[in-house]
């Protein structure tokens, strides 16, 4: 799943156009607990950002792999990335970076495999997960933006912020404006682990028409003390 997932995040562009993806090494996997990796490009000449991704099936896991995430941001650090490498060989390491959780149930599994070994591209390339696996990632980020300034760790509630903004970002210039948004219950799970690991709750706005619509509302995300 992990090789379906990396491919349409970057061909099917289901974070947009300025995505790549990059596997991560048994290395990083076993010790570090990454799949694979999110690159957003950088404007401007600036450096590309990372997201370091670990996919999960458990929802019990998911508790276990959060309060790992806390206790990094609780002791001031991330996700270390140690070794990647990129189209022409070379080898380099991105160091610290983000990192979220993607949970997947069984449905969406048996189809997106399903799709993918049918080479049913253009289904894979609309299908609905993409809306889940931005949710999913938009909630962690906001969440852990808003624990590490709840702490006062201002340096890396920016790196959450400015990760979560460049998501945005490209979501809103590449986007179809005619895509609709479909809830899944993995994100219903996801948003009240959150709630109950890190204190704090989580609310998103409803009725989008469209991906780009959403995509906007990432910053105007609600988040208070969760009761």
């Amino acid at each position: 799943l992990e090789v379906i997932l990396a491919e349409n995040i970057e061909l099917s562009n289901w974070l947009g156009e300025r995505v790549e993806t990059v596997f991560a090494s048994e290395y990083d996997d076993l010790a570090n607990g990454v799949d694979f990796a999110i690159m957003l490009a950088g404007l401007q000449e600036s450096a590309p950002r990372y997201l370091a991704v670990d996919v999960t099936f458990s929802q019990q896991q998911v508790v276990s792999k959060l309060r790992k995430i806390k206790e990094k941001i609780d002791s001031g650090d991330l996700t270390r990335i140690e070794y990647c490498q990129d189209s022409e060989g070379e080898k380099y390491s991105p160091g610290q970076v983000p990192q979220c959780i993607l949970l997947f149930d069984e449905t969406e599994t048996d189809h997106l495999t399903r799709l993918w070994v049918e080479k049913r591209k253009r289904e894979l390339e609309h299908h609905p997960f993409q809306f889940a696996l931005v949710e999913q990632l938009g909630c962690q980020l906001l969440m852990f933006e808003q624990y590490a300034k709840r702490i006062g760790n201002t340096e890396l509630e920016k790196k959450f912020l400015d990760m979560r903004r460049s998501l945005a970002l490209g979501l809103v210039a590449d986007r179809d404006q005619n895509d609709a948004r479909k809830q899944s219950t993995t994100v219903t799970v996801l948003r009240n682990t959150l709630s109950d690991v890190f204190g704090l709750r989580c609310t998103f706005p409803n009725g989008f028409r469209s991906f780009t619509e959403w995509a906007y509302s990432l910053d105007e995300l609600v988040v208070s003390e969760s009761v």
